[in-house]
C-alpha cells in the first residue's frame, strides 16, 4: 500500500458480496482494520455493481450477475437484487430481451438462450472498479451499502435444539488466573 501511495489513503472500499462466508469475513476485517488504523471511512460494494462498473456499455441490455455458489445453484441479479436461484432458471429467463452476462457462472448458463446476449469475460472484481465504485457511493452518487456482509442464504451451520450453552468456565478450570 505504501508503494501505491498509501499515505494519501482517505477511503477503503470493500466487496460485501455475494460470495464464500470465510472469503467475505476475511476481506470485510481486513477493510476494518486498514480504515480504523488510518482514520478513514470503510464502504461496502456488491460484486454486481463492481462487475457493471467493468463492463462497456451494454446497448440496453439488462446485466445480468450470475455467481457460482459451489453448492449446485447461482447467486442472479438482473438489475433487481441478489438472489440464489437453480442453474436452469438462467437460461429459461426472459427480460426485456436479452442482457449482458458476466460473473463466473455467466457463459455456462445463459451462452445457450436465443436471446440477444453479450458474454463478457468480467468475472471477478478488480480493485480498480471497487475503488471507483467505493468513491462514488463516498461521494453520496450512490445509495449507502454498509461495510458488513452480504449473505443471500442463510447459514447452513445451526446451533443445536438441545444442547445446553456452555457453563462461565468449564470444567477442568479452563478459565486463565483472574490476573493473567
Amino acid at each position: 500500500m505504501m508503494q501505491a501511495g498509501g499515505d494519501a489513503l482517505d477511503l477503503v472500499a470493500v466487496t460485501v458480496g455475494p460470495g464464500s462466508f470465510t472469503g467475505l469475513r476475511a476481506a470485510l476485517s481486513l477493510a476494518h482494520g486498514i480504515g480504523l488504523a488510518r482514520g478513514v471511512p470503510v464502504v461496502g460494494v456488491t460484486v454486481a455493481e463492481v462487475l457493471a462498473d467493468a463492463l462497456p456499455a451494454l446497448g440496453g441490455r439488462t446485466l445480468w450477475v450470475a455467481i457460482d455458489t459451489s453448492r449446485g445453484r447461482i447467486f442472479l441479479d438482473v438489475g433487481d437484487g441478489m438472489r440464489a436461484v437453480e442453474p436452469r432458471t438462467c437460461r429459461r429467463r426472459k427480460e426485456g430481451g436479452g442482457g449482458g452476462r458476466c460473473g463466473d457462472r455467466g457463459r455456462r448458463h445463459v451462452g445457450g438462450t436465443r436471446e440477444d446476449v453479450m458474454l463478457t469475460d468480467a468475472r471477478l472484481p478488480l480493485p480498480r472498479h471497487v475503488a471507483v465504485v467505493g468513491r462514488r457511493r463516498a461521494a453520496g452518487e450512490l445509495a449507502a451499502v454498509p461495510a458488513q456482509p452480504l449473505y443471500v442464504d442463510a447459514p447452513e451451520a445451526q446451533p443445536s435444539p438441545q444442547r445446553p450453552p456452555p457453563a462461565a468456565c468449564p470444567p477442568p478450570n479452563w478459565c486463565p488466573p483472574p490476573n493473567w
